[in-house]
């Protein structure tokens, strides 16, 4: 496989304001083990805990950091990659981070101990 036939591999994520795109951080097949969400039960999860609006204060249950809804993806519902199953509405950093540490309690609980 050629390098620009690899870098499609690496699904588009998300679009900046400027309109920059960007790549997830792994190919195609690193993710493939990994569980969506439902649309329905995204839907029906919507439904009844909506995204606070734009312009409107999230206070974030892991971080505990109350912000002001400014962009589109400040706020991200959060799931389970092992299941689907939906844990919630956090803000971006604290996804991303938990996220990047692979959803794994053990890391994140060396991660703990790293800082402390």
């Amino acid at each position: 496989m050629s390098a620009p036939e690899k870098y499609f591999e690496f699904e588009k994520n998300q679009k900046s304001i400027a309109g920059k795109i960007s790549r997830r951080g792994e190919c195609r097949e690193c993710r493939k083990w990994k569980k969506p969400t439902p649309m329905k039960a995204r839907l029906e999860y919507e439904k009844t805990h909506p995204k606070p609006s734009i312009g409107e204060p999230f206070r974030c249950p892991v971080c505990e950091k109350t912000i002001i809804r400014q962009f589109k993806n400040d706020v991200t519902l959060d799931h389970s990659h092992e299941n689907g199953t939906i844990r919630g509405w956090i803000c971006r950093q604290c996804n991303s981070s938990i996220g990047m540490m692979d959803e794994d309690t053990g890391i994140l609980k060396r991660a703990i101990k790293w800082i402390q």
